[in-house]
């Protein structure tokens, strides 16, 4: 029996890695599975009535199917945010093709994520002096961010909440990935630091918070960078983007329909709500992340980091500082801090900040307590490691619950049934009759919105301009 025990040991020891990537894949398939059932809603139908259209004309190509959408983003420039970015992607939900096709923004959406992470760390491990793969961190951080955000549904599978943010939190960490390589490669590359250029001016017409997010670290960027100067022209060129999104025709009409609030309310409310987010996401899917972050940092006492008590405090403090500011930008536009798809932005800012300290942290342990390294060195590492994966991938309450739930007791497929079923209805009418209807079935992760009984209503409205239909839904008694 012991020898059957330290053979399993062994086992683990040998294969850690590969186990790890079982786990974390494990977790991510459900994600992509439940995509098969997601269906178009709400502003999906806004965003892309023009390329809808033009697909349906069986007359379009790809120049023509780019002009439609650059009229989308013009008109919504005009009329709506101001974002002269996300509209345009928003215009390419890829319902427009076929509604069984919109799950595609999901799978790309997840491959965007991991692919932008995974350049962002193998910058970073490189620059640091790290000797690791950034592939299972890479991975890790997927896991996290499909498992903790606040709403899966805005941030995953309702394609325009999800396009509308989260590629563009993620582009802001290529974007700082492209200037740490220009500035500390040994042979900097122009196209690093004009790709930041571009990528700067696109990421502030995406939105709001994250336009503001990249401004931020850019600035922060141009603190600490050794070669000031060309850091000027991405902040410079961040700076422009900002002005014209927030200068824009569309904003100033949004904005008529909200509260603005004064810069002082926004500060105070911005100081109560930072600690309220901070405690409320500091939780077991919280630790064990850290946890596998702090490992890596005594893995590598060695790299190029010099961390000191006062570093340490002031690093906390800028984190905290830069937590608040993308908590201000809402709140002063509108008076209030967002929808939940701007949380889930909020949720993903707290991890990288909370990630970068405990890093800077653990290095300054590694650097400074011998016992810390023993510790680390020690022969429960590597389960310890597994361990703190499998509670990353399957803690209590993550997302990965109600994705399979959705699975076993088959609410996704009765509502990808229902949305299907209404194409078909819809289909068989004389032109101009109504399309009388039920509510959507509940769909914890996949029904974001649905049109009503009211034909006036907007989302009535966005149905008919993109189908050419009339629709009433009756509540489901």
């Amino acid at each position: 029996m012991k020898n059957y025990g330290r053979n399993i040991g062994n086992f683990v020891k040998q294969h850690y890695k590969i186990l790890a990537s079982l786990i974390l894949a494990a977790a991510i398939i459900p994600f992509l599975l439940l995509a098969y059932y997601s269906r178009p809603c709400a502003d999906d139908y806004t965003y892309a009535v023009e390329t809808h259209a033009l697909i349906q004309s069986s007359n379009w190509n790809l120049f023509s199917l780019l002009a439609a959408a650059w009229k989308t983003d013009v008109n919504f420039y005009h009329v709506w945010q101001g974002l002269y970015t996300s509209a345009f992607v928003l215009a390419f939900q890829p319902g427009i093709f076929g509604e069984r096709w919109y799950g595609i923004g999901v799978v790309l959406l997840v491959a965007l994520m991991f692919g932008l992470m995974y350049y962002f760390l193998k910058t970073i491990f490189g620059v640091l002096g790290i000797q690791k793969s950034s592939v299972l961190p890479a991975a890790a951080a997927l896991v996290l961010a499909l498992n903790g955000m606040p709403s899966i549904v805005q941030g995953l599978y309702w394609f325009n909440g999800a396009w509308n943010y989260i590629p563009f939190f993620y582009l802001t960490l290529f974007n700082v990935a492209l200037l740490v390589r220009y500035e500390y490669e040994k042979e900097p590359k122009k196209r690093w630091l004009i790709g930041s250029v571009l990528l700067s001016f696109l990421i502030s017409g995406g939105n709001h918070v994250t336009g503001f997010l990249n401004i931020m670290l850019l600035a922060l960027t141009l603190f600490k960078a050794p070669k000031k100067k060309p850091v000027i022209f991405p902040l410079a060129s961040a700076l422009v983007g900002y002005l014209i999104m927030a200068t824009a025709p569309g904003t100033a009409m949004r904005q008529n329909r909200f509260h603005k609030a004064t810069v002082a309310g926004t500060l105070k409310a911005a100081f109560t709500e930072s600690f309220k987010e901070i405690f409320g996401w500091v939780d077991a899917q919280w630790v064990a992340a850290m946890l596998l972050v702090l490992a890596l940092a005594l893995a590598a006492p060695h790299i190029r980091l010099k961390p000191s008590g006062k570093k340490i405090s002031l690093l906390l403090f800028v984190s905290w500082v830069v937590f608040c500011g993308i908590l201000c930008v809402p709140y002063y536009a509108m008076g209030y801090f967002g929808e939940v798809r701007v949380a889930n932005i909020d949720w993903l800012t707290f991890m990288l900040l909370s990630a970068v300290n405990v890093f800077y942290i653990g290095v300054f342990l590694a650097q400074n307590a011998v016992q810390i390294n023993a510790l680390f060195a020690a022969k429960t590492k590597v389960p310890c490691l597994l361990a703190c994966v499998l509670l990353l991938a399957a803690c209590p309450g993550s997302s990965v619950y109600s994705v399979l739930k959705e699975f076993r007791e088959g609410s996704a497929r009765a509502y990808a049934a229902a949305c299907d079923e209404r194409y078909r209805q819809m289909e068989e009418l004389a032109p101009g009759d109504v399309l009388y209807t039920n509510e959507l079935p509940h769909s914890e992760n996949l029904r974001f919105d649905d049109v009503c009984d009211d034909l006036e209503d907007w989302r009535n409205v966005a149905w008919e301009n993109y189908y050419g239909t009339k629709i009433i839904a009756v509540p489901n008694e």
